[in-house]
């Protein structure tokens, strides 16, 4: 549970929830590379990369999506903002009628 309400927190201020291309997607990159791997262990995330930024930082992103994003999305609802909350289930609901194994019913804590 804790593990779960952690990386709600995470989402909440860093991440993007989208659907794109058909297919639900949950997108968080930040600065702090140890942050952004822990965050893609909990999301058995598809990809984690990085980019420079014009500051000379190193950006690190970790993404999911399809089943593995509305797992994520379905976990950490309880725990966010009226405004990500509106955003995940409009993202949930275009999603709905789309056709997948749903391999991922839930995520790890």
């Amino acid at each position: 549970m804790r593990d779960i309400a952690w990386l709600a927190g995470l989402l909440e201020g860093e991440a993007t929830f989208g659907y794109f291309s058909n297919c639900p997607r949950v997108v968080v990159s930040m600065i702090d590379k140890d942050v952004i791997e822990c965050a893609a262990k909990m999301m058995n995330s598809y990809s984690i990369g990085e980019k420079l930024l014009s500051n000379q930082h190193k950006q690190f992103v970790a993404t999911a999506y399809g089943d593995r994003a509305v797992a994520i999305m379905k976990a950490i609802l309880p725990y966010m903002g009226k405004r990500r909350s509106k955003r995940i289930k409009q993202i949930l609901k275009m999603d709905k009628n789309k056709s997948r194994n749903n391999k991922y019913e839930s995520i790890n804590e």
